[in-house]
């Protein structure tokens, strides 16, 4: 009796220990501004509320597509089930990335990261210039300088009020099951 007991207040407890695990939901979606696809445009989900999950994110492709992806170690596709405040975050502007050889970032680690590897260069010490002499000047080649002020003050494609977490207007509500939700931006 003693022993059945235990049974089953062990059973209950991990049963109530397995029922907290959230439930995902995989969600992608299209943003578009006056009908046109956005690319390069990192959509961020904020849990909002007293929603307590872990953020999801994904970037647009070309045709404005994104598929979400959950900013933990596992990088599960897919959302938590609930309410989420909308960040969009261009990144079309963003510099190329850097990888120096020997090191552990391939080109499936910068897709999987989300960033861009159609820009990725790769250093190597015959293409690294050598140390200029003490106290000389440096002139830095074109691709390291910033752009002139006209091109530096075109208008953003994004109002800056989607950028942030705590202003951005934008909302979703994730349910259970696969979902696809759309930005229609003005």
């Amino acid at each position: 009796m003693f022993c059945s007991r235990r049974v089953l207040l062990l059973a209950a407890l991990v049963a109530v220990g397995c029922s907290h695990r959230p439930v995902v939901a995989p969600v992608e979606g299209r943003v578009t501004q006056a009908g046109k696809p956005l690319g390069s445009v990192e959509v961020v989900f904020y849990p909002y509320g007293e929603m307590t999950a872990p953020q999801a994110s994904g970037m647009t492709d070309a045709d404005g597509r994104y598929r979400l992806r959950l900013r933990t170690k596992t990088g599960e596709d897919g959302a938590v089930v609930g309410t989420y405040r909308v960040c969009l975050l261009d990144r079309s502007e963003t510099p190329p990335i850097i990888a120096l050889r020997g090191s552990s970032l391939t080109p499936e680690k910068v897709a999987e990261l989300s960033l861009r590897p159609d820009k990725a260069v790769e250093l190597t010490p015959a293409k690294l210039p050598p140390s200029p002499p003490a106290g000389s000047t440096v002139k830095m080649p074109p691709w390291f300088q910033p752009p002139p002020a006209a091109q530096s003050a075109k208008p953003p494609r994004l109002p800056p009020e989607y950028a942030q977490p705590h202003v951005t207007k934008l909302r979703a509500t994730v349910h259970s099951g696969p979902q696809t939700i759309d930005f229609e931006l003005p």
